[in-house]
């Protein structure tokens, strides 16, 4: 059984939702060939608990989970749906999701808007409430390449006449993904961020998984962890997490 709760990131900053599904991927991959190998009848099954994570951003919940057993490169004889395959009601932040879409190859269409907390479809002006994911989701489609739609599903405040509406609302949703599109940019090109990013391991994430084969899995077996298991240096996610909160400040 496994749980996708923990697999996920303190802080998006440094983390690409696309690359780190594509490690989960290529680990599960491992998983299945060396069930084969040992020619046992055992399933691997796929736990989706939304409601119980132990990352602030889960990188796998239900879609990752459906994303996995629909794709191809998986052996659809070594997996099955966890019985919690349905629940929905709990999900990782808006920008881990699209990058699930984006991800699986699925992404054609994305909705646009804010939300207050917990609650679903309120729908305001994009980048009115959370600041922070607004940065996350536009910087991870403008880097993707995706090409399709990007509509605003929004709507005014209630208090607002026809011209705040045009004026202010729909002119604010655009203006605010340009905004978030051109510090995107600049973020990706500012070099004491990109070594904060370094130092939190997102070069360490590129890096592939390699594919099961006997020798890989001797040296798994000979691995010896007793110099990472002593190491106490933490993550470095705060730092990199602050030099993007003072980026989307223009500090």
């Amino acid at each position: 059984m496994l749980w996708g709760g923990r697999e996920g990131v303190e802080s998006g900053a440094a983390r690409d939702p696309r690359v780190a599904l594509e490690r989960y991927r290529e680990g599960v991959d491992f998983l299945c060939e060396y069930v084969r190998s040992q020619g046992l009848a055992t399933r691997i099954a796929l736990e989706a608990k939304p409601n119980e994570p132990a990352r602030p951003h889960l990188s796998a919940d239900d879609r990752a989970h459906a994303a996995f057993h629909r794709d191809a490169r998986l052996s659809g004889d070594a997996w099955r749906e966890s019985g919690d395959g349905a629940r929905v009601d709990g999900r990782p932040s808006f920008s881990q999701s699209v990058g699930q879409a984006l991800w699986a190859g699925k992404l054609f269409h994305v909705d646009l808007n804010s939300q207050n907390g917990p609650r679903f479809d309120q729908d305001f002006r994009f980048g009115a409430e959370d600041l922070k994911e607004a940065f996350l989701t536009v910087r991870l489609l403008e880097r993707s390449g995706y090409d399709g739609p990007r509509h605003f599903d929004a709507r005014a405040y209630r208090s607002e006449d026809d011209i705040d509406v045009y004026a202010a609302f729909a002119r604010g949703c655009i203006r605010n993904y340009k905004i978030l599109a051109a510090k995107a940019a600049a973020f990706d090109t500012n070099e004491a961020i990109q070594a904060a990013c370094d130092k939190a391991g997102a070069a360490q994430l590129s890096e592939p998984t390699p594919a099961f084969s006997p020798e890989a899995l001797e040296t798994i077996r000979d691995e010896d962890f007793t110099a990472l298991l002593a190491n106490t240096e933490g993550r470095h996610h705060e730092s990199a997490d602050q030099l993007m909160i003072e980026h989307i400040l223009g500090i």
